[in-house]
């Protein structure tokens, strides 16, 4: 880039940064590709061949292998140097370009308003016959402002190269070759590792150091959850070892198993690690900290409760039929949890049920993996589509407002903050299986409160599809659903008439009923019907989501045989044109002065 002054902090030209980033990003392709074919060649030879010609041939791929993954860290280290360098300078540019515009207005209002009195330029004083007008001095004061501005972006500036040059040293001095790093890193280098080069640092290390390492630095975790799901995607496939035979379960690699082992909640929770691989670590972490809990008694009650439910909701996990998946497990405060009913890094639909007000792990984890699993047995039937290509997650994974917290209910924060978590599990599946090279189509369903946090993750990350079942209202911050990352048309909404609580949530709330013609979602009905084969289906007549289970007779929204199951198993498949508008605000008025008439006129058709 051309040289730069702190009067022209923009100068330069950014487009062979991204150039260089796009001849990096091959060489990470190329590096991955060869890593994992070298991998596949000495495990494929063990069929075949063994002995001393067979240790050395092996062992010299490991070298090989360990170079190319070396490479691959390098490579993409600089890159996310270069393209985070790149997106500062764009940044400095465009604010640069503002302000010395400002500067050039400010300066020719002044020749206009001084009337040629005097010399323009900050500390230089005026010579004419009394002295600049008011209207001259304003825009001399307006330019200084501007020139101060120009002058911390170039200390802005300043700052971002060092970074970079930061940025570069660090790519250079802890990449891996050989399975090991180029020195030991110490205390204050790990503290201030980053990006892909902490990535590939900690793949270096044993299980028992990376389990020191997070005990004595306990910010590590952080730093990788920080990091964008497509990075950590990227670099966790690239420590792939063979691909299984047809049928057969993943098996990790060394390095892979070391950081399962070693960090398992955090390996757990990251959100662009491979499904399979969360699995295999939460598990490590429900077992341990379940015994933990239980060799101390009474010490946190509430916490084994909810542990224990997420071990009995789990069943024979990755070896039942359908298999579950325990795709996250906090255990930081109050734990929350999601469980996949399928194969989330390979079926073709995948389905976020996300609950509302009241919903606790301890208290509700094994029912919405019921209703998970009674859903996957629906798309099933409906889509005819094989269960291997479904997966329907219970998501419990954020901190949902009490049964008593109706102020929470009213209020935005607690579903602004799941959001968040919800918007980064979907990015999450988005990077692991763009990484596989096998996309899914995703839904996702929020009942109650849950749809308002469904409503904020969505206003960023997109999806194909999306649910909002008796919902509590909508956040005025997505004024319509054409506000949210979803397709045009794929947004739908239901309530039924005798649920009572949807319309209080969106009442006290003030939020906005997201079956109203305004927000232009697609309403459907929840009230009795029939399936495409002609057989009845409930209407609703709780608010529920779970209504039949804990009640005889009493249907809400996810329970089985319900026109609202069957229609949101639709959508998720891709159906949902095929729904007739209905449940609009207006169609449950009518059904609901069709009921008041009724119970007048009952007594006396007696």
């Amino acid at each position: 880039m051309r040289s730069w002054t702190d009067d022209e902090p923009g100068r330069g030209d950014v487009w062979p940064l991204h150039d260089s980033a796009a001849v990096l990003a091959r060489q990470i392709e190329h590096a991955a590709d060869m890593t994992v074919l070298l991998r596949s060649a000495a495990t494929g030879a063990e069929s075949f061949w063994s002995g001393d010609g067979h240790d050395a041939w092996a062992a010299s791929l490991q070298r090989s292998s360990g170079a190319w993954r070396g490479l691959h860290g390098f490579a993409q280290a600089t890159r996310d140097a270069v393209t985070r360098y790149a997106e500062s300078l764009e940044s400095i540019k465009e604010r640069a370009a503002r302000i010395e515009g400002r500067i050039e207005k400010a300066e020719e209002g002044f020749a206009l308003t001084s009337g040629g009195a005097g010399s323009f330029g900050p500390g230089i004083p005026l010579l004419g016959l009394g002295g600049p007008s008011p209207q001259a001095l304003e825009h001399r004061a307006a330019a200084d402002q501007a020139r101060r501005e120009l002058q911390r972006l170039a200390e802005e500036r300043r700052g971002v190269e060092a970074r970079f040059l930061a940025d570069l040293r660090e790519a250079h001095d802890f990449r891996v070759s050989g399975g090991s790093t180029t020195g030991t890193p110490s205390a204050e280098q790990w503290a201030g590792m980053h990006g892909a080069g902490l990535l590939n640092g900690l793949s270096a290390l044993t299980a028992s150091q990376l389990a020191d390492l997070l005990a004595s630095d306990p910010t590590v975790g952080q730093r990788l959850h920080d990091l964008d799901p497509a990075v950590v995607a990227a670099w966790w496939a690239a420590l792939d070892g063979p691909a299984p035979a047809a049928g057969g379960r993943r098996q990790p690699s060394p390095e892979q198993q070391a950081l399962i082992d070693g960090m398992p909640e955090v390996i757990g929770t990251l959100d662009g690690v491979a499904f399979w691989a969360r699995d295999r670590a939460n598990h490590v972490t429900l077992a341990r900290e379940i015994t933990r809990l239980e060799a101390t008694p009474g010490v946190d009650a509430e916490k084994l409760a909810a542990l224990r439910a997420v071990r009995k909701a789990l069943g024979a996990g990755m070896d039942g039929t359908p298999p579950q998946e325990l795709v996250t497990l906090s255990i930081e405060g109050k734990p929350m949890a999601a469980i996949s009913v399928g194969d989330l890094d390979v079926a073709t639909h995948v389905s976020y049920i996300v609950p509302g007000m009241g919903t606790t792990v301890a208290g509700n984890m094994s029912a919405y993996s019921r209703a998970s699993k009674d859903f996957f047995d629906l798309e099933a039937q409906v889509g005819h589509v094989p269960r291997s290509e479904l997966a329907v997650i219970a998501w419990l994974d954020y901190n949902a407002p009490g049964a008593t917290e109706v102020g929470a209910v009213k209020e935005d924060f607690k579903a602004a903050a799941g959001g968040a978590r919800l918007g980064r599990s979907l990015e999450g599946l988005r990077s692991v299986r763009s990484a596989s090279g096998r996309p899914a189509d995703v839904t996702v369903i929020g009942h109650s409160y849950g749809s308002n946090v469904a409503a904020f993750a969505l206003r960023e990350s997109s999806v194909d599809h999306a649910v909002f079942l008796g919902s509590a209202g909508i956040t005025d911050t997505v004024p319509t659903a054409m506000d949210l990352a979803v397709p045009r048309g794929e947004v739908f909404a239901s309530q039924g008439h005798h649920d009572g609580w949807a319309p209080i949530g969106q009442g006290t709330s003030g939020r906005q009923d997201p079956t109203a013609g305004s927000f232009r979602a697609h309403a459907f009905s929840s009230e009795e019907g029939v399936d495409d084969d002609g057989k009845p289906l409930a209407g609703i007549d709780a608010h529920g989501p779970l209504g039949s289970r804990s009640a005889e007779g009493r249907h809400s929204y996810l329970d089985p045989g319900t026109t609202a199951q069957y229609n949101t198993a639709k959508i998720a498949l891709g159906q949902g044109a095929s729904i007739e508008v209905d449940g609009t605000p207006v169609d449950r008025l009518l059904l609901q002065s069709q009921d008041r008439l009724r119970d007048v006129a009952d007594p006396w058709l007696r």
